[in-house]
Parts: C-alpha cells; structure tokens; sequence
C-alpha cells in the first residue's frame, strides 16, 4: 500500500528537528561525568590521563585524583584540614594546605605515592604553579604585618635541586603565578595598577606584558609557550587579551558585555590555555557556559552549554575538564573536542563585523539614496558654454572635503561608541543614551557624506537661454526668467537681479568659485556672447 504523501514527510522532519536540535547539543557521546559525588568538587586541573581537584566529601577539602585511563579514582591527600587549589605536572600534584599555623604548599608524587611539603617558611603562600621540575606560588613572608594583606611577591622552588629561590622584590603585590618552560607570569600591582608581569629563569630578567589597569579583573593569567592570556573585567564588560612573548605582540581574543548579570561573582573565571586553544566561562542569559577560541582558526566554539552551571575550565590536549552545578551539587565533568565542536556564528568578531558594516550602511545611505532619486542637479563640465540647447554651470566656493573631515570625525567616534556598546549579548538601560549616541553620529555622518555629495554635484548658478536659477541650499533654489529681468546690479561683492515686480534676487559672488566669478559676471552681462573659462 502506497503511503499517503502527508505520512511520508513525518519521518524526514523528524530527522531534520533531531539534526537541527544536534547542531546545540554538547551532551553527546564526547562529554563524560568524572565524579558522580553527592558533595562538592572543584578546581579540576588535568594533565595527560590524569585529572586533579578538590573535594568536600569528607567533611573538609581535600585533593582527590582520576585516572581516565583506568576509570579509576582515588584519593591524594585527606589530612583532615582544607587542601586547596591542585595543580599538577606530570606525577606531581601540587596544593595549598591548611595543616599548619599558616597554608603552605604541599605535593605528592603520583609515582612513588609519597606526600612532601614544598615550602617550610612559616609565611603564607598560595595559588601554587608547577611545570617540569619548578613550583611557583604567591608568598607573603615579606609583609611588615605578618601574615596579613600586602607586599605578596612570587616565590619558586626547584624540585631536582631541592632549592627555593625568590621571584619577584617589588614591595607591591605580586600574586597569582602561572609557568610555562622558563617563564613565569603574575598579575603585578605596582605603581597602583595592576598589569601583567613576566620573569625568565634562563636570563633572570623581568619584563612587562601589560600596562593597563587590572585591579577589578581577572587574577589569572595562563601561559602556553609564548602566548600568554589573561581576562579584564569592570562594571559593564568582561574582555580577554593575549600576548605573543617571541613576537611582541598584543592581541584580542574575545569580548562581551554579559558579565553584568553576574557582578557579583568572580568563581570559576579562571582562563585555560594549550597550544592555540583558549577556554573560559561565557555568560549566556546570566548562567555559566564554557566557550572557546582556536587563535589559529580564529574560531569560537561552545565547549559545555545549557541550563546547568558549568564553570572553572582546565585543558589538556583534546581534553576540557570543569565544574558542572546541578541540583545543588558540583561534579566534574570532560570533554574530548577531537570529535568536534560548535562553531558560535554569532561570536565577538562575528557581530564587531556586522555592526561595522550596519553602521556603513547607515552612513552611506542618503547618498545612496541620492543617487537613485537624484535630488540633485548634475553639474556639467564638459560643455561649460551656454547655447541654445545647453545650459551653463557655475560652482560655488564651498569645499565638500571640511564636510568629508567631519563626516569621517563622526564615523569613527559613531563606531567606537556603538562597538563598545552594543556588540554584547545585553545591553542595559544605562546604554541606552551612548546607542542613541552613536546612532545620532551615524545619521550625522551619513547627512555630511550627502551634503559633501551634494555640494560636489550641484552647481551654484546655472545659466540657461530661458533662465537664471540659483541652488542656495539643498531644499531652496530661486528661479527668475530673463525676459523678466529689469536691471542687473553689479557690486562689489554681490549681483542683484531685479525683476519687473521689483523681486531682487541676489548672487552672493564670495559664494561662488573664484575660477567661475569673472566668467559669471561676463556671462550675467553677456548670456550668449563669453567663451568659455577652463
């Protein structure tokens, strides 16, 4: 029995809505949970098959550890004060531990199974890095008040050697480490701003990444070989720069203006980098998602998405880890991006470039516009005698190019203000008066661009066998007819026509161009008679 046609399209839209709806999912075959707990986990850090973080079950923080090799977990330290924070390298696993008077950094050795203490100066130290055998972390012990705010500097241990060695001597903070080979980066608050710092072991020299003000962003910057990334936000946006060491060279990697929903909370922002990608929590409808950027590609994806929080991302190879909050609780959960990922069409660049060419569009249309309807007078050069069958125009001294200037005054600033206003995911209403900002110079723009146009195109007198007709302005032009011409005036700087009901029309000559004044006065004398004026 044939099957009606209306029976055969059911399977074939179903296919297509299940193909549609596979486009945004992230849940698929390539994400898997690591903990299934009931208590909280945090701060997942992974290298190779092994995934670090650390965990409430107890009663108290501690680190726990997964092989995804073996599918197996098991515990790294469970002393029974707060270990915070893990960091891992190979079969080191570093962290922050509360066991003594004061948190020290602590590690354990995958390999041989045995706990060691990093540092042993009674100071406090935190946010511990490690990479080959160098453990860096923030340190307090040379603050005047003890284990109090202030005078934090970057401190490193090296493991081989079992030797500490000091980084950073500036009497500001120095906080928030990150290693990669033999350099190491910190947020650096000295000169009362907070900027991206970089050190060389290999040279011992110091070196600025960054000058801008950091103090309200992101602590955090990541480092890969020579990139190095960190995040900057304030009241109204969240952006994420990079920096190539080897090339000297800054760059962006992502923008946006949801970060206002969520002001109030700086947890899991912390950024992750390897090789050329780069991952951090995107705010999509004021709930945490975890987006990325291939600096190669120059493409944006979706790594996690959807109604649960997932936050606080780690990477290695073609594996993201992070926190995934559901029902109340956090579980760690991975992903493998070697089975692909979602490009974000609508991303940073993506809407930079539309609002961009939105904004050219805007300007550029009543001259656009001018040119279909022509609600000019097209100028004629090329037969600048008057004969019976062709008039003969004169130009005026206005100059289209102070329109231009200001036109393109008007663009560039019309375009800052709508870039850095609208090209957010949300706009509040405290934007609002910078968008009709920007939009007002857009229309500005687009009315010098027609003026300058218009000023180029019309000429200021036109002379035909019939008429005079003078084009003052673009919406006011007078007319009057030889045979009604009574008088001609000439002055010193003006022409009046005087008609036979004694209407006075007058040329302004400092109006007109000073390569057509001498042939318009010839002409007004003479309509049929003057040869021509190059």
């Amino acid at each position: 029995m044939k099957l009606d046609s209306k029976v055969r399209v059911i399977p074939l839209m179903v296919f297509c809505v299940m193909g549609f709806l596979s486009l945004f999912s992230v849940k698929g075959s390539d994400v898997f949970e690591i903990t299934r707990n009931s208590s909280h986990q945090y701060i997942p850090a992974i290298y190779e098959n092994i995934v670090v973080w650390q965990d409430d079950r107890n009663g108290n923080m501690d680190i726990y550890g997964y092989n995804m090799s073996t599918h197996e977990e098991f515990p790294i330290c469970t002393d029974p004060h707060d270990q915070w924070d893990p960091a891992i390298y190979g079969d080191i696993v570093v962290w922050q531990d509360e066991r003594s008077d004061s948190t020290k950094i602590y590690g354990y050795n995958l390999s041989t199974q045995k706990e060691f203490p990093v540092t042993k100066h009674p100071s406090y130290q935190c946010n511990p890095a490690i990479y080959g055998d160098i453990v860096v972390w923030q340190d307090r012990r040379n603050s005047s008040l003890g284990n109090s705010l202030g005078n934090d500097d970057i401190y490193g241990y090296n493991l081989s050697t079992e030797q500490e060695f000091q980084i950073t001597t500036d009497t500001s903070d120095q906080c928030y480490p990150a290693i990669y080979g033999d350099i190491i980066v910190w947020l650096d608050e000295r000169n009362f701003i907070g900027a991206i710092y970089g050190y060389n072991l290999s040279t011992k020299e110091e070196f600025q990444i960054t000058n801008e003000n950091m103090t309200a962003g992101w602590p955090y910057p990541v480092i890969y070989a020579d990139t190095v990334v960190w995040g900057t936000t304030t009241s109204d946006s969240m952006v994420i720069d990079g920096y190539n060491i080897s090339e000297s060279r800054k760059f962006r990697v992502f923008r946006d203006f949801v970060w206002k929903c969520t002001g109030w909370s700086m947890e899991g922002m912390r950024l992750a980098l390897y090789e050329d990608l780069v991952l951090w929590v995107y705010y999509e409808d004021c709930n945490r998602d975890i987006h990325g950027y291939n600096l190669s590609t120059h493409q944006e994806f979706i790594v996690a998405s959807g109604k649960d929080e997932q936050y606080w991302p780690a990477i290695y190879g073609d594996i993201v880890v992070w926190i995934c909050e559901k029902d109340g609780e956090t579980n760690i959960y991975g992903r493998n991006l070697s089975s692909g990922v979602d490009p974000v069409f609508l991303s940073y660049r993506m809407m930079v470039i539309f609002v961009c060419c939105s904004f050219v569009i805007l300007a550029v249309f009543p001259t656009v516009i001018s040119v279909c309807i022509k609600p000019y007078v097209g100028r004629i050069i090329s037969e600048r005698m008057v004969t019976s069958e062709k008039p003969r125009d004169f130009r005026r001294s206005d100059n289209p190019l102070i329109y231009v200037i200001f036109a393109v005054l008007s663009f560039f600033l019309g375009l800052r203000t709508i870039v850095n206003t609208f090209y957010g995911r949300i706009v509040n209403s405290s934007d609002l008066f910078w968008l009709i900002f920007g939009l007002f110079l857009a229309v500005i723009t687009g009315l010098l661009v027609y003026l300058a146009f218009w000023l180029k195109r019309t000429p200021f007198v036109r002379i035909t066998n019939d008429e005079i007709i003078i084009f003052e302005s673009r919406t006011s032009k007078k007319v009057i007819k030889w045979r009604n011409i009574q008088d001609i005036d000439f002055k010193d700087n003006k022409v009046e026509l005087i008609s036979s009901s004694d209407m006075k029309f007058t040329i302004f000559l400092d109006r007109v161009d000073t390569r057509d004044k001498e042939a318009l006065i010839e002409a007004l004398k003479h309509p049929l008679e003057v040869p021509s004026y190059p």
